[in-house]
Formats: structure tokens, sequence, C-alpha cells
């Protein structure tokens, strides 16, 4: 069987006009997320651009981070097809960060993305080295794909 990625963007919120061309920025976000973590199988990755009033209603996600809840759907396969799980990304909760942080709206959309694949591939965010390594890995990806980043700490 033909290995196959699927990513599959919708919008669930109002507050945000979606800029041309930021699902398209996304998906290829989750790709080389995909492709640089060596996931080799075929995948569905489901996301959803939200606000923060719905994202917080979806706080029993598996993990969960300022502007992303992730629910896992099944384990991390590379032989199988898999549907990886959903991501929701607050677009609002984005361009606050984006203000926040000088970075642009872009990045900080792509940045929550590559957090929500990570995850479902089973990384942990839970001590300050996982945090670190997490983080290496969003802004390697940022730059990947051309974007600028400016980490504040």
């Amino acid at each position: 069987m033909k290995e196959r990625i699927k990513i599959i963007i919708n919008d669930e919120q109002e507050v945000i006009k979606v800029p041309k061309g930021l699902r398209m920025l996304v998906r290829r976000c989750c790709n080389a997320v995909l492709a640089t973590e060596g996931y080799s199988g075929s995948a569905d990755i489901y996301i959803t651009f939200t606000d923060n009033e719905k994202l917080s209603k979806r706080q029993d996600g598996i993990q969960e981070a300022d502007g992303v809840v992730v629910m896992s759907e099944n384990n991390y396969s590379n032989e199988s097809e898999s549907n990886l799980g959903k991501i929701y990304i607050s677009l609002e909760f984005a361009e606050s960060q984006s203000i926040a942080r000088n970075n642009t709206f872009e990045s900080e959309a792509s940045l929550l993305a590559a957090y929500g694949v990570l995850m479902l591939l089973g990384y942990v965010d839970k001590s300050k080295y996982e945090k670190v390594i997490i983080r290496d890995k969003e802004e390697n990806i940022l730059k990947l794909l051309g974007l600028t980043y400016i980490r504040h700490i």
C-alpha cells in the first residue's frame, strides 16, 4: 500500500480571518515534522483552527499547551496506516503571541502546529529538558520552512 499523509484542516472560529496560504503552510509544517522525525507510514491528522474560548472547553486533551490541545487517536506506529489524532490550534492565541513576541502570525501558528504533531508522535514536555528538546525541534522546522522565529525566554 502506498504511504500517504493526509492533513485535514477545519476552521471553527470567527475571531481571526485565516490568512491566505496559512492552511498550506500548516500542512507543510506537519509534513516537515513527520519527515524530520522519520515517520514513514500513512497518516491522517485533523487540525481545527479555533479560538481561546472553544479551546478552553477541550482541556481533556492528552497533551496541552497554551494555544494548543492535542488528542491522540492511536499510538505512534511507523508500520501501519494511522489516524494520528486531532490538533486544536487557537488562532486567537497565535495572534496575541505574534504581537507579544514580535513574530509573524504565520510563524506562531506554524509553531503551534509543529508542537501538536510532536505531541502526536509521542513527545512529552513535562520536564525542563523535554521542553528544550521540543522547542529546538519546533524552531528547526520553522527554519526548514523559511520562517523566522524569535524565542523569548
